[in-house]
């Protein structure tokens, strides 16, 4: 599955299953909602009694709790949608997993694991869509990457938002800093910085002897974007501005 692929598909999940939007099923069963329980408790043994007798229960990750499970109906007869979310802070949830169950004869019948939650967009999409509420305005992100994408993480502080991607194979951190426009583009020019035009009409900034990582740097509708690969000194690799333009201009 391409990156694009992924992302739109983590995006319809979470336009479509919105914790606030959620209408519960009129013909959920029982069984559903003390299956549902029975997960929030974690207790395998009595998950196990609400299923078909040969139907194996999927692996749920043990280092995170389930903070809560929303109960979503779906166009399957019989069937429906269980999405668990796991508490990263006091503030943030992230989806963890997804089931899709059908039941027959008051037992589950079929359990489907559309979402084991280790895909990293998903997370990303959630963070995004957080700050956007807050922010009240779309906020770009990349379709294209310096490398393949193993782990994200994602932080909302204050009015900014800052997006961090990881490959532990290469050592490589890939950062996406967001945060409304406090000073014009040429109030961060250095010596030896250079100016980019992106083919979207914006004004870049590059400056190549920052030490710490490959950085660029452009504006868009009130918003400062600071996109930067690194660490230089550990990751296995080289970029340059071609490299992060490319990334700049996927942002959409």
């Amino acid at each position: 599955m391409t990156t694009t692929f992924i992302k739109i598909f983590c995006v319809f999940f979470l336009l479509y299953f919105q914790p606030t939007s959620i209408i519960m099923a009129k013909s959920q069963t029982n069984v559903i909602s003390e299956f549902k329980q029975a997960l929030l408790k974690d207790d395998k043994k009595l998950m196990q009694s609400y299923v078909t007798e040969g139907i194996e229960l999927p692996t749920f990750p043990k280092d995170k709790p389930i903070h809560e499970i929303k109960v979503v109906p779906s166009p399957k007869e019989d069937t429906t949608i269980l999405i668990s979310y796991f508490k990263d802070t006091d503030d943030v949830s992230t989806i963890g997993f997804i089931l899709e169950i059908v039941t027959k004869n008051k037992k589950i019948s079929q359990i489907n694991q559309i979402y084991d939650g280790t895909n990293p967009f998903m997370k990303e999409a959630t963070i995004v869509k957080e700050y956007e509420l807050k922010v009240k305005r779309h906020i770009l992100t990349p379709t294209k990457f310096p490398f393949e994408i193993q782990q994200f993480h994602g932080y909302i502080y204050s009015n900014n938002l800052e997006l961090r991607y990881y490959n532990d194979d290469i050592n490589g951190i890939f950062k996406i800093t967001v945060s409304p426009v406090q000073h014009k583009l040429n109030q961060y020019v250095h010596k030896g910085t250079q100016f980019y035009y992106l083919k979207n009409n914006r004004t870049a900034l590059y400056n190549p002897h920052f030490d710490l990582a490959y950085e660029l740097i452009f504006q868009k509708d009130g918003f400062q974007y600071k996109i930067a690969i690194g660490n230089k000194l550990y990751i296995k690799g080289k970029y340059n501005a071609k490299d992060l333009i490319q990334i700049a201009e996927s942002m959409n």
